[in-house]
């Protein structure tokens, strides 16, 4: 065990990822900003929009004392937007209940939204340097292969496996420079073709040995096949934009009205474009859609939840990927070409 620690502090010491923005200080507000951020998004796409965000909101008073839209602004095209709607909830709780002074027990980090055990470690250990295990997607990888663990059917099971492995390989001392090293080897060589050679632990490493090396296998969920169809609508320079209700895709964010109904789409509009997107585990096809000459435009949109958003001011708010990409197609004229462009 004592062979295995050492090994990778030492090759953390020597090759680990020291230098990204979050790696650089002890604050545990920067550090939960950046945990929630890589949280199924690679360090290379986090990195601009975690400097964008710190420059924005430097500390908890700051970003407590925001608006949603700023902060979806700020997020936009990070994806994984529900993540931002937690940060902003928690640091209103945090500024209220812990007068903007970030919490250091875990059974109050768990009570904050979007702050699950892992999470919660992870601050824990970064910022406190306190003796608690990480277990993200990339160490989950690196203990996968090292214990071999294909035998494992049920996957509760095999978490707790992980859970007390992750606890039993830390070490007393500099556990949160192994938890980060363990986190960089799963992520730089423990990849779909294993560098093994650099590894330190590939001595004692189950899959190594029998050079077979499996992946945790994800069940896979059905691919549900949508169709939406986003009404376009242009003033001048400016678009109109809604924010989307809680049970539509990017809640919360503002996005070209979305128009339902066959019937009413074939009467009134005219199809622009499409293009399809994968979303979670739904394939959608985008169609863009104008009205027909003569057509009254009002009874399609929500007044109370819109804005004729400039398309050259960045204005506060978020929008989608979605959004930005036919955003920067009217700009370049791709749509207006085909005399289709409705401009009021």
């Amino acid at each position: 065990m004592k062979k295995i620690q050492s090994g990778v502090l030492y090759w953390y010491k020597k090759f680990g990822r020291k230098n990204l923005p979050w790696k650089k200080t002890k604050n545990p507000y920067k550090i939960w900003i950046s945990e929630i951020m890589l949280q199924q998004t690679r360090v290379k796409t986090v990195i601009p929009y975690f400097k964008r965000f710190i420059s924005f909101f430097p500390n908890i008073k700051k970003l407590s004392q925001s608006s949603i839209d700023e902060v979806f602004f700020l997020w936009s095209g990070l994806g994984y937007y529900k993540r931002a709607k937690n940060i902003h909830a928690s640091s209103k709780i945090i500024q209220k209940k812990y007068l903007g002074v970030f919490p250091k027990k875990f059974s109050e980090l768990i009570e904050l939204p979007g702050i699950g055990k892992s999470t919660a470690h992870a601050i824990l250990s970064f910022a406190f340097q306190k003796h608690y295990p990480i277990l993200d997607a990339n160490v989950k990888k690196v203990l996968y292969r090292f214990y071999d663990c294909t035998k494992f059917t049920n996957k509760k099971k095999m978490e707790d496996f992980f859970w007390h492995k992750a606890q039993m390989n830390l070490p007393k001392y500099e556990s949160h420079h192994f938890n980060q090293a363990m986190m960089d080897i799963g992520s730089e060589l423990c990849i779909k073709k294993p560098k093994c050679f650099y590894c330190p632990l590939n001595q004692s490493c189950s899959s190594n040995k029998k050079k077979i090396f499996s992946t945790i296998l994800n069940r896979k969920k059905k691919i549900k096949k949508k169709r939406i169809y986003l009404l376009i609508l242009k003033k001048n320079q400016k678009v109109w934009l809604q924010r989307n209700s809680e049970n539509e895709i990017y809640a919360g964010l503002f996005n070209f009205p979305e128009i339902k109904g066959t019937k009413e789409i074939e009467k009134y509009f005219v199809i622009l474009d499409s293009f399809s997107k994968r979303i979670s585990n739904k394939k959608i096809k985008f169609s863009l859609i104008v009205l027909k000459k003569n057509k009254k435009y009002k009874k399609f949109i929500n007044d109370k939840k819109g804005i004729w958003y400039d398309i050259y001011e960045n204005e506060l708010i978020g929008i989608s990927s979605i959004v930005s990409k036919i955003i920067s197609n009217i700009k370049k004229n791709k749509y207006e070409e085909k005399n289709f462009l409705c401009i009021f």
